[in-house]
């Protein structure tokens, strides 16, 4: 397709730093790194903790300061090793790249290596130090979709602190919610305020994945502190989705 645009497999890219301009060789067959190797070796800190065992979470979180990578929150094994990928992996990745080999841990929803353990089929296509393509195998196994939920649910309850697991009820979120809401108003004249729930506890409902999927959205437009208390909620309401 780029030599059909151009003329040429290769074309000249804006550096990530905007300073500079890159030439992209689109010739065929494209890198294919598997992340937790590449990781490894970049690192240079010999073996890695498992990447889907919440116990050693503590020691993913070592590695980030050790490294000074700054993270915004340390409950979620997946966004600490998630960081640690983007500061010694995909910054190396300037010609057309694929990473491979995820851990389970980082994609819930995609389905197991067939034949690698630990990993799932999903890829990221990276050009020029950024994420151009996201895709997986879908999970469609109920019982093992419901195991990796679990494990998201466990790690968040192993490092949330009981005034972070009382912040689920919905009286809290609907508080940030409303907090968003007024503070867009101030620099948005057409904002309109969010729905807020019943005072019912949200860890206690009934909900339907795309319900959960839903509030993990409208997180990501309110504070930092909310997010986290919305991802824990999400995994809890998708557990018990996937139990009934």
């Amino acid at each position: 397709m780029v030599s059909s645009i151009t003329g040429s497999p290769k074309v000249k890219l804006p550096h990530a730093d905007g300073t500079s301009a890159i030439e992209i060789d689109f010739t065929p067959p494209f890198r294919r790194i598997s992340v937790l190797e590449e990781l490894e070796k970049q690192m240079q800190v010999g073996p890695l903790p498992d990447a889907n065992d919440p116990e050693q979470l503590e020691r993913w979180l070592q590695l980030c300061d050790r490294f000074h990578v700054p993270l915004t929150e340390r409950t979620s094994l997946a966004y600490v090793i998630d960081k640690l990928v983007g500061r010694f992996v995909e910054k190396h990745c300037i010609q057309p790249t694929f990473l491979i080999n995820h851990p389970l841990s980082m994609s819930p929803l995609a389905k197991p290596h067939s034949c690698i353990p630990g990993v799932t089929e999903r890829f990221e296509l990276f050009i020029g130090t950024k994420e151009y393509v996201n895709a997986y195998t879908e999970l469609n196994e109920p019982e093992l979709q419901r195991k990796q939920f679990s494990l998201q649910t466990r790690v968040r309850g192993m490092h949330l602190s009981p005034l972070a697991r009382s912040r689920t009820s919905s009286h809290w979120l609907d508080r940030n919610r409303a907090h968003y809401s007024n503070n867009s108003s101030s620099t948005k004249a057409k904002s309109k305020p969010m729905p807020t729930r019943s005072s019912a506890s949200l860890s206690s409902m009934a909900c339907h994945p795309r319900e959960a999927g839903a509030l993990a959205s409208t997180a990501w437009r309110c504070s930092s502190a909310a997010r986290s208390t919305f991802e824990y909620a999400r995994c809890r309401l998708l557990t018990r989705s996937l139990d009934r």
